[in-house]
């Protein structure tokens, strides 16, 4: 940087805020690919369907949350899971109750000792909907509920030791609906398929003297790739592929020894990007698996590098409609950049009111309209509508170098060759780069003769031979 001893009055410039397509945009959208079923987000065929080329691109910039709680009507602040019904409801599930919620109140469902219609218990961990419009609902403790949305009733099916073809266990930690309407149950003590014609349940169960038998005894994730393969995810025996033809599992488990293994056995996600890619979301980080190796890529955190996973603990994996993949994790929402090779996080900022309500992330959805929802164990619910929030916000995040420097801003100037040039009153300069986001910062270091004259910038400008100066407090710079 060339320097200039000129002394000059600075212009005062305030930030105006930029449109999403304007100075920030997003990741390119991935064409569509086979749109595979996926639990806990199966959905029942509907109308209405916003179209996802209808939708902003997500820009690479700090999101505006607006927050549900108690105070709102939510029975209790802790959502593990979000799902939306054909009807348009959302319902939320909580571990003090059902909620069902209309975009203004809610209605919320709990057991009622007097009523054998009522729910079977408060705990709520898994939601979907089959094609008769019934909504099945798994619980913690109180087995399998099957919802009637016209009678508002409840019906039903928990464990028997007298018959074994009951429910194999009360505790339903995920739900599973394939293409062929078949209802899947993953409990604490295995994988139940229902026959819904004689109300009975066939079991598949952990055997350790089994060797193509299940992995794990806990079932904690079910899915359909696109390819028509079924994954079982399980709490500490790892990833299955299950053959249902004949029964046989095929385990996917942690290898100390081996960096191309999965992470850790504990499984709590698994979906398909739109490049048929196959995620595996665990305890200990995020995996990719390239099926045609059978080797894992895995995406850790590491202190040492700010766009890697915001933390091991992965909660849940979602791919929207427009292509992004959402990871939410204990510490901190997630979102995969394609082109980049890295994470941009969302965490929660005191000092923003606006930010996640908690990095706490425990379930991701989108509904029909586009706007994505994000529950947390702690705090409630997060509402993100892309179509609202038609403005790009930048400020400075203290825990993040890739922020700008200071929210105190100057001065700008749209510049030459994609960048934006930011001018803050005390933390020096920043450059945006408009097609991905990512912010540069230049500041005055007393050893550095060529660094910039001051932290204090007042004024920016670009001549024609793409020399841009710099008006501070201390002098004119000039900057090739």
């Amino acid at each position: 940087m060339k320097r200039l001893r000129l002394l000059i009055l600075g212009l005062v410039i305030t930030l105006a805020a930029s449109s999403c397509g304007g100075i920030a945009t997003a990741e390119p959208v991935v064409p569509t690919q086979v749109q595979a079923v996926s639990t806990p987000k199966d959905r029942a065929p509907t109308i209405g369907r916003v179209s996802p080329a209808s939708l902003p691109q997500i820009c690479a910039c700090v999101l505006r949350f607006d927050h549900i709680g108690i105070e709102d009507g939510l029975s209790q602040s802790s959502v593990q899971v979000i799902f939306q019904d054909s009807r348009g409801f959302l319902w939320f599930g909580t571990q003090d109750g059902l909620n069902r919620y209309d975009g203004y109140t809610f209605k919320i469902f709990k057991p009622d000792p007097d009523d054998s219609g009522s729910l079977s218990d408060r705990w709520i961990t898994s939601i979907i909907e089959d094609k008769q419009g019934y909504l099945w609902i798994a619980t913690r403790l109180g087995g399998l509920n099957r919802y009637d949305p016209r009678r508002e009733e409840f019906i039903h099916f928990l464990h028997d030791d007298s018959n074994s073809a009951s429910l194999i266990d009360n505790h339903i930690n995920v739900l599973h609906l394939d293409k062929d309407g078949s209802l899947w149950i993953g409990t604490t003590s295995g994988l139940d398929r229902f026959d819904r014609a004689s109300g009975t349940f066939k079991h598949y169960v952990y055997n350790p003297s089994q060797q193509e038998g299940i992995s794990g005894k806990s079932i904690t994730a079910l899915y359909h790739d696109s390819r028509g393969r079924f994954w079982v995810g399980t709490a500490a025996g790892g990833l299955n592929l299950f053959d249902p033809s004949n029964n046989t599992f095929t385990a996917y488990q942690n290898d100390p020894d081996d960096p191309a293994s999965i992470s850790h056995n504990h499984v709590t996600a698994i979906i398909e990007d739109r490049r048929s890619a196959l995620w595996v979301a665990t305890w200990g980080g995020l995996n990719k698996l390239r099926s045609d190796s059978g080797v894992f890529e895995r995406f850790l955190h590491s202190d040492s590098d700010e766009h890697s996973l915001a933390g091991n603990q992965v909660n849940d994996l979602y791919v929207d409609s427009t292509g992004n993949m959402w990871v939410a994790t204990s510490r901190g929402l997630d979102r995969w950049s394609v082109t980049a090779k890295r994470f941009i996080h969302y965490q929660n900022d005191p000092s923003f009111s606006q930010s996640l309500s908690s990095d706490d992330v425990a379930a991701i959805y989108e509904d029909r309209g586009g706007v994505l929802w994000f529950g947390t164990f702690t705090a409630g619910v997060n509402k993100y509508d892309r179509q609202r929030d038609n403005f790009a916000y930048y400020r400075n995040e203290p825990q993040n170098k890739s922020s700008l420097s200071d929210s105190s801003i100057w001065s700008i100037y749209a510049g030459s060759e994609g960048y934006v040039w930011i001018g803050t009153m005390g933390k020096g300069l920043n450059r945006l780069t408009r097609s991905t986001g990512e912010i540069i910062r230049y500041q005055h270091d007393p050893n550095q003769p060529n660094s910039l004259s001051s932290n204090e910038i007042f004024s920016l400008y670009e001549d024609q031979d793409g020399f841009l100066w710099i008006g501070t407090t201390d002098g004119l710079d000039s900057f090739d």
